[in-house]
């Protein structure tokens, strides 16, 4: 069953095109990861799926219904989580949820056991405390309490590790992923959070300059690219300029990433080994250690 559908959507904002004939599938049942830069159109993509921008041209489809005439019905069975959520800041989570739930079918029990279920797991304190003293971590947390709480069909999120440590990061994880299980729902979730992302989704669809490059399972996108090309070398101290400026004259190398002293290249050529080359400009490696390509590879290389 398809659960979102674009066809061909253009969105224009004066003269700047952001979306350039977008076409999608997003089945039920999957949790979708949008990837892209700043700027590409993931928002835009998102705020036209809800219904909440008209494109300029080309169509949008919600389980089978025109994205902007939905039912009642359906409107009720899709949930958001905003990278900034907003809320009633005088009044206590337990009311801000409450007043949410007032136009859905969802009871004030319900509502109550619900809130503290998810609190709980989330590490999120119940108190009378007003929402407007919460800091932005808190605030995430009710956000995502707020959209599972009417337990949709349909959950589109921006950002949702925004604001959360570590710890949070696992537990929402897990509260995403036993809900996805228990009912099914279909989510689309926009993050920079790759890896966290990797963990959440089984599904991509990466925006560049406002048209799909790639879409699919991460294995499908990446190809042949699953014998990695790259690694990881770790560099004497005091060694680190010298290499990188070594490194960018050695045909088949590039470096990709550095960090302190640790070097992340690509090794294109088929002539030796790798460690063969190094070894023979004299370069004050320690370590080399190959790394299996993921999102965030992926997404550093622009290699899709």
């Amino acid at each position: 069953m398809i659960a979102v559908e674009t066809q061909e959507l253009v969105k224009t904002f004066k003269r700047h095109t952001v979306l350039d004939r977008v076409s999608l599938k997003i089945h039920a049942g999957k949790t979708y990861g949008l990837i892209g830069n700043n700027g590409v159109g993931k928002t835009t993509l998102i705020r036209c799926v809800l219904g909440l921008l008209k494109p300029t041209s080309g169509n949008i489809s919600v389980f089978g219904e025109n994205a902007y005439t939905l039912s009642d019905t359906l409107k009720q069975k899709i949930a958001v989580t905003y990278d900034s959520p907003m809320f009633v800041p005088g009044m206590s989570a337990l009311d801000n949820l409450l007043y949410f739930c007032m136009p859905y079918a969802v009871s004030k029990n319900e509502v109550q056991t619900r809130y503290q279920q998810y609190a709980s797991t989330l590490q999120l304190k119940v108190t009378d405390q007003r929402v407007g003293e919460y800091s932005l971590g808190m605030r995430q947390k009710l956000s995502i309490i707020r959209s599972l709480i009417t337990e949709p069909t349909l959950l589109v999120m921006d950002e949702p590790f925004n604001g959360l440590d570590p710890t949070s990061k696992l537990a929402l994880k897990k509260v995403l992923k036993d809900y996805q299980q228990t009912t099914n729902c279909t989510a689309l979730v926009s993050s920079h959070d790759l890896t966290n992302l990797q963990e959440l989704a089984n599904q991509y669809i990466f925006l560049k300059d406002g048209v799909v490059a790639a879409a699919g399972q991460l294995n499908e996108i990446l190809g042949d690219r699953v014998q990695s090309d790259l690694y990881k070398l770790t560099i004497e101290a005091g060694g680190i300029q010298h290499t990188c400026e070594a490194i960018k004259d050695i045909q088949g190398i590039v470096i990709v990433e550095q960090r302190e002293n640790v070097i992340t290249i690509r090794y294109t050529s088929h002539s030796g080994s790798l460690f063969q080359l190094l070894s023979e400009h004299r370069l004050p490696v320690l370590e080399i250690q190959g790394v299996h390509t993921g999102l965030e590879d992926l997404f550093a290389l622009e290699d899709y």
